[in-house]
């Protein structure tokens, strides 16, 4: 037994020698065996009943749905191997998710982290969704305690009357502990919704890049929008058939631009005007020029130059935490039924392009 002890202690002293001077020669610092490669059943094994029949669906949704996402980096997070993770995304390791999977305890948790335009659509949407969707769609708004948060990338929302923003990361009042929000406590139930919730989610994986959320975010925007101005406009009524657009903008910019930032187009008076369209944010076809009036009222307002460079949506969060730090309400201005967060104007002068929006208050 001592000999075959011996003997073992041998063998290994000069495997930890083959291994550490094959380690130099190739300049590795440290050697470190690879770990496992897991997969979608080994995720799917460590869920529950009624977790792996939702698993079940989604997968299957996915699969023949949006067939380019795959589920990957899939991986233990702890040594019990009671926690896990697995992402649907194009490819290993990179890339945005369209959704992610957790597992605890055999309890299966997800998340869908909202991009470009898609919180405000889910806001509009909420009604349609079950108690525990919906809940999941509010979870990350700000709740507005006595302490002055200030948070630069914060993102504002109107809908269904709502003036609402996005909570801080880590705020106190935030009703969860991770980065961003997971919708728990899942069951059969929650099925439609949530396959809902991803093809809402395949819409929107793609941003625009005047949409990133780089170093002095907030320092661009003051730069680029100004003083938020309060301004009383009278009624006015749009002339439709006797203007150039050309005469106000570049045709071809301001037709994708307005695509882009769900812009519908009202008519012309000392520019050309349109106004933010949920009823576009949720897939629905425009009526263009068929609202011709700006109401008459109070108004937030800021002008910018240059604007296709610059994000419709940017100067709308720029006015709207304004409105929010000084407790000013949004007045409703309904159009085809859904309130009308803000107007916006495109004009020249001389050479140089600009726009100016509107936030009725």
């Amino acid at each position: 037994m001592q000999t075959l002890q011996a003997f073992n202690d041998f063998i290994r002293t000069v495997s930890e020698t083959a291994i550490s001077t094959t380690a130099l020669c190739w300049g590795v610092k440290k050697w470190r065996i690879p770990m496992p490669e897991y997969t979608y059943t080994d995720f799917f094994n460590t869920i529950d009943e009624v977790g792996r029949c939702v698993l079940e669906a989604v997968h299957e949704h996915i699969t023949n749905c949006y067939p380019e996402y795959k589920p990957y980096d899939i991986k233990p997070n702890n040594k019990t191997l009671n926690e896990w993770t697995m992402n649907y995304r194009k490819k290993p390791k990179v890339g945005k998710s369209l959704c992610s999977f957790y597992s605890s305890s055999g309890q299966l948790s997800m998340r869908t982290v909202f991009l470009g335009f898609m919180k405000n659509e889910s806001l509009l949407r909420q009604n349609m969704y079950g108690e525990t969707v919906r809940q999941y769609i509010l979870h990350d708004l700000c709740k507005k305690c006595k302490a002055h948060c200030d948070y630069e990338y914060r993102q504002y929302y109107y809908a269904n009357c709502e003036f609402m923003a996005s909570s801080r990361p880590h705020c106190a009042k935030q009703e969860y502990t991770t980065e961003y929000a997971e919708m728990n406590r899942i069951s059969k139930d929650d099925i439609d919704d949530i396959l809902q919730l991803i093809d809402l989610q395949s819409k929107h994986m793609t941003q625009d890049p005047r949409e990133t959320k780089g170093g002095n975010y907030m320092e661009e925007s003051c730069m680029r929008c100004g003083n938020v101005e309060m301004v009383p406009l009278e009624r006015t009524e749009l002339d439709i058939d006797h203007f150039e657009k050309s005469d106000y903008a570049n045709i071809k910019k301001l037709d994708k631009y307005a695509t882009v930032y769900y812009l519908t187009p009202m008519g012309e008076h000392e520019g050309l005007w349109y106004y933010h369209d949920s009823n576009a944010i949720c897939g629905m076809e425009t009526d263009a020029y068929c609202y011709t009036v700006i109401p008459e009222g109070r108004y937030a307002s800021v002008t910018i130059n240059d604007p296709f460079s610059f994000s419709v949506r940017r100067v709308w969060d720029y006015i709207a935490k304004s409105l929010w730090e000084s407790n000013e309400n949004i007045r409703p201005v309904s159009i085809n039924e859904e309130n009308v967060p803000f107007f916006v104007k495109f004009y020249r002068q001389g050479n140089n392009e600009h726009m100016t929006m509107y936030v009725p208050i």
